[in-house]
């Protein structure tokens, strides 16, 4: 699959919490990078130390999405402004894109209704959802 670029909007509905976003976000990241066999995975999240040098962080970021082949986001409810400009980045940089959502109707209307042919919209129940689908896109 290439180089990954992995963003997870945490929230209490995505998996039962952990002590802190960072493990979190390990947890998850590990989980998808074993069972799928990506070799290289980034995960903003799991770099977030603290907020006192969040602009270099940001930077870093999108640097990593620009030089990924593949982009993933798991955006389980309307939560966090930034993922979704980072979805229009990905979409505007012709990225590979998978988004994870458990409903659609969240998502603002262009990305639900407009078709862009480098972005694919799956719903998802639980972490096992998304592995299957990964692995199934990892081997086309």
């Amino acid at each position: 699959m290439g180089k990954v670029f992995l963003r997870i909007a945490i929230t209490d509905k995505l998996i039962p919490p952990y002590k802190s976003l960072g493990e979190q976000a390990n947890n998850i990241k590990n989980e998808i990078k074993n069972k799928c066999n990506i070799k290289e995975l980034y995960c903003p999240e799991e770099q977030i130390k603290s907020l006192d040098n969040i602009e270099n962080q940001i930077v870093d970021d999108f640097e990593y999405l620009k030089e990924s082949d593949y982009i993933i986001f798991i955006y389980p409810e309307k939560v966090l402004p930034s993922v979704l400009m980072e979805i229009g980045f990905a979409i505007a940089y012709q990225k590979k894109t998978l988004l994870f959502v458990n409903t659609v109707d969240e998502l603002p209307f262009l990305i639900r209704k407009y078709c862009f042919p480098n972005l694919k919209i799956y719903t998802f129940k639980d972490i096992n959802d998304i592995i299957d689908r990964i692995k199934r896109e990892n081997e086309l």
